[in-house]
């Protein structure tokens, strides 16, 4: 074994056991390459009285910012050896900031270059954590809420044994979808009832209008019909005979009896009380003449 380090701590500052910065960018020629080291009972612990962020990578905190070509495997932690290590913000035995983290977790086979003794079977996710450089301004003023947002268990790159990774599959942009597909129904269905309920109503309204309106239209006088009787000829008995036998019966009885009682009885009056001072008056007026007559002639 090339190197022990145990029961390393960094107070207020990150990389219990190790810290790492990089310059990829100004020297393409730079490696860091792991041999045989172990790392063990390291710790790193956050700090709330320091303005940079603190409590990353209990074993190894490691900053290769960007310009690190995946390719040239100068970045190699192979030979790593990590056990029992904590931190109280992320990456319990490593953390990484690096631009091209994907790119160097997937390299090699399954996390090859990154994972060193780790174990996907008896490892914890949280030994594993890190952060791409090309989310981040500053990471050491980021702010804690912003860094937990964004910084993802390595595993998750090259594995999902646990079944604990976040998914690229966009199920937030499905649900999205569904919800606003949902929402689009209820609204259809709620102005489809809605404008049925309203028609229904408005034809019960002119219905309703239409109802009075017929009420104010007015009622056509029937003149009720003449009934044509027929001309007396002859005696009481056959113009009896003659309405009885067109216009039938009434009350029960043949019309023609009724009517020829009728007649008869209003024949009798107009002989009793009509005729009588008729005739006398004629008679009064013809003596009356028979008078005059003779006293002219006696003149």
């Amino acid at each position: 074994m090339d190197l022990l380090l145990k029961n390393c701590t960094s107070k207020a500052g990150n990389g219990g056991g190790i810290y790492v910065y990089l310059y990829f960018v100004q020297n393409k020629y730079m490696a860091f390459v792991i041999n045989e080291t172990q790392i063990e009972n390291c710790r790193a612990i956050y700090s709330s009285s320091f303005e940079n962020n603190s409590g990353f990578g209990g074993g190894i905190f490691l900053d290769g910012g960007d310009g690190y070509n995946v390719s040239s495997n100068r970045l190699d932690l192979r030979g790593m050896l990590i056990n029992n290590n904590t931190a109280d913000n992320g990456g319990n035995s490593l953390y990484v900031i690096l631009q091209a983290l994907k790119e160097w977790c997937q390299a090699g086979n399954e996390g090859e270059y990154v994972k060193g003794n780790y174990s996907e079977d008896r490892s914890e996710l949280s030994d594993l954590q890190g952060i791409e450089n090309s989310q981040i301004g500053s990471f050491e003023y980021l702010a804690l809420d912003e860094i937990n947002s964004k910084q993802v268990y390595l595993e998750c790159y090259w594995s999902n044994s646990k079944g604990a990774c976040p998914s690229d599959f966009p199920w937030m942009l499905i649900v999205i979808i569904i919800i606003s597909v949902i929402a689009l129904v209820i609204i259809i269905i709620i102005i489809s009832v809605c404008s049925y309920y309203f028609c229904c109503r408005k034809k019960v309204q002119d219905q309703q209008v239409n109802v009075v309106d017929n009420h104010d239209i007015p009622l056509q006088t029937v003149q009720p019909q003449q009934q044509s009787y027929p001309q007396q000829s002859g005696n009481s008995t056959q113009y009896g005979q003659q309405y009885g036998q067109q216009y039938g019966q009434y009350n029960g009885m043949p019309l023609q009896q009724q009517f020829t009682s009728q007649y008869e009885n209003s024949q009798q009056q107009y002989n009793s009380q009509i005729l009588p001072p008729y005739n006398t008056s004629i008679s009064n007026t013809q003596q009356d003449l028979k008078i005059n007559s003779n006293i002219q002639e006696n003149q």
